[in-house]
């Protein structure tokens, strides 16, 4: 065999490769690891005042609108929410009536990105993009509902590096329990999950 049917034959076979990483990088896997509704000690309390301005003290929140959107901001992560936020003035309670009832929030979004980031299951957080006064927070996540379960959708990417050297982002998706702060659910690709054995 020449040469050049030796390299012929190596053409197909890089392809095949590059092909399966591709497809293993899209298909994505969700993992479900709670219900998080169950009680976990040492959650994190919410208090604040809500208000329209953006200033906040180290473990307050705020509740701010802008145009049609509202979001529940605790430093420097909001979190867009489709439902009525709500404040009681007697026990500083944060509520959210959602269409599974009212539900109580013990777990900021700060807290929750911020367990995300030191449990390296993601390195970055992708923010939700949005086109008003929200754009000034930081980062920006969905507060939604899953399964009954009040929530926390977070996207980011991981970086992993390859042979020590080589950095690779997959992208991460999870669902944090705004509830208790348990991760509920999270989704990422074949490669994801691969490189998380081999180049955590």
């Amino acid at each position: 065999m020449s040469s050049k049917e030796k390299g012929s034959i190596h053409i197909p076979l890089l392809v095949a490769i590059f092909a399966l990483l591709f497809v293993a990088s899209v298909i994505p896997i969700k993992r479900s690891y709670s219900d998080g509704k169950s009680d976990v000690a040492g959650v994190y309390l919410a208090k604040g005042e809500a208000s329209n301005s953006t200033e906040m003290k180290d473990d307050d929140f705020n509740i701010v609108t802008s145009g049609f959107q509202t979001a529940l901001v605790n430093k420097r992560v909001g979190a867009l929410s489709s439902f009525p936020l709500s404040i009681n003035p007697k026990t500083r309670e944060l509520s959210v009536t959602t269409p599974s009832g009212v539900k109580i929030v013990t777990v900021l979004p700060q807290k929750a990105v911020d367990n995300m980031l030191a449990a390296h299951v993601m390195t970055d957080v992708e923010g939700v993009k949005v086109n008003n006064d929200l754009a000034s927070v930081p980062n920006l996540v969905n507060l939604e509902i899953e399964n009954g379960v009040l929530g926390y959708k977070i996207k980011g990417t991981k970086t992993h590096k390859l042979f020590g050297l080589i950095p690779i982002k997959t992208g991460v998706e999870t669902f944090v329990s705004a509830e208790n702060g348990q991760v509920v659910t999270s989704t990422d690709s074949i490669l994801g999950r691969i490189l998380n054995r081999i180049a955590p």
